[in-house]
């Protein structure tokens, strides 16, 4: 009868965790799958006579990768994947940049290493939860002397967003080799690898990919012309603390492809001293993606900037503003970005 007693309560006990997890999901999340209540209390675990019966299951059967997984496929605000502000979007929104920036300067850019800092702030509802983040975007490029098309960057964005109360952050790094294949075009493949994390939302992962962009630039008239087109493959990387290891298993295949039109602001009519030798870049891009289901598969981006070379104070300094549409998600995201 005692023992009888004992497996009733713990089951009990069991039960209404299972409950208050799935509850504080909703509440954090929005809507989970059903993965999550299957993955956090099955059927075997009815029986279990202690709680270390649950730890044990949960550090065998990746319960915690399948959670990250179901969120990335319905959470507006999944940190790892799956929304415009995680850390996969900004990855390959990150790649595909720099592709497209290295192309636009072609020969006339300066031949040499450059460091590059900025700042850029972003502000989305996704899904009717606002996520705001601060990134600070770090790299460095080094143009070959006898061709400064050819373009070795490394860049190393670090980010913090808030979503609900709650916080994370993210770092990624990346590594691409600009290569011309033509006059006006060129082709640059990269490697990525990235991390994230929040406390407050309980989700960790890491990721890594690869991509090759095309860029072909051309004048018409008086405006330049870069059409860039990428196409990539991003996954999960497993990983472990302590005796848990997880991985969510995600892998997306991309697209993503834009056109960004240039044009000098002196053959604008502005007369203003300072801005005589800017110029001014409006851009549209789309990405698509096919694999892993996520919150968002496809989203439309629209963006202006104006930069200028600073000679007294380094190369170049550029402000620029962005807006995102997709299904679920709208948001613009303002930036600065300077280079010595």
């Amino acid at each position: 009868h005692d023992r009888r007693h004992s497996v009733a309560k713990t089951r009990m006990g069991l039960e209404e965790r299972q409950k208050r997890f799935v509850a504080e999901f909703h509440r954090r999340h929005g809507s989970i799958p059903s993965i999550v209540e299957a993955a956090a209390y099955s059927p075997q675990l009815r029986l279990a006579p202690s709680q270390q019966l649950l730890l044990d299951f949960l550090k065998k059967n990746n319960v915690y990768g399948q959670v990250i997984a179901a969120l990335a496929a319905s959470s507006p605000t999944e940190p790892l994947a799956g929304n415009p502000s995680s850390l996969m979007s900004q990855m390959i929104s990150r790649d595909f940049a720099i592709a497209f920036g290295a192309s636009a300067q072609g020969t006339a850019a300066q031949r040499g290493g450059e460091i590059g800092v900025g700042l850029a702030y972003g502000h989305m509802t996704q899904g009717g939860a606002a996520v705001d983040s601060i990134t600070l975007p770090l790299g460095y490029s080094w143009r070959f002397e006898r061709d400064p098309r050819y373009v070795l960057a490394v860049d190393l964005p670090i980010s913090y967003n808030k979503s609900n109360g709650a916080t994370g952050a993210a770092v990624s790094l990346g590594v691409s080799l600009s290569i011309p294949l033509g006059d006006n075009w060129t082709v640059t493949p990269k490697i990525s690898t990235g991390a994230t994390g929040s406390l407050d939302l309980a989700s960790a992962g890491a990721l890594i990919g690869a991509s090759v962009t095309s860029a072909y630039r051309f004048k018409a008239a008086d405006f330049d012309f870069v059409l860039g087109n990428m196409v990539g493959v991003v996954k999960s990387i497993p990983l472990s603390f302590g005796q848990y290891s997880f991985d969510p298993k995600l892998t997306n295949g991309y697209t993503k492809n834009g056109v960004m039109v240039s044009r000098p602001l002196r053959l604008m009519g502005v007369q203003s001293e300072f801005f005589a030798q800017a110029e001014a870049q409006f851009w549209v891009m789309d990405t698509r993606f096919v694999g892993s289901r996520l919150y968002d598969d496809s989203y439309q981006e629209v963006g202006l900037s104006i930069g200028r070379p600073l000679a007294a104070f380094g190369r170049f300094v550029r402000f620029g503003v962005s807006f995102l549409h997709s299904h679920h998600s709208n948001g613009g995201m303002a930036n600065f970005g300077y280079s010595f």
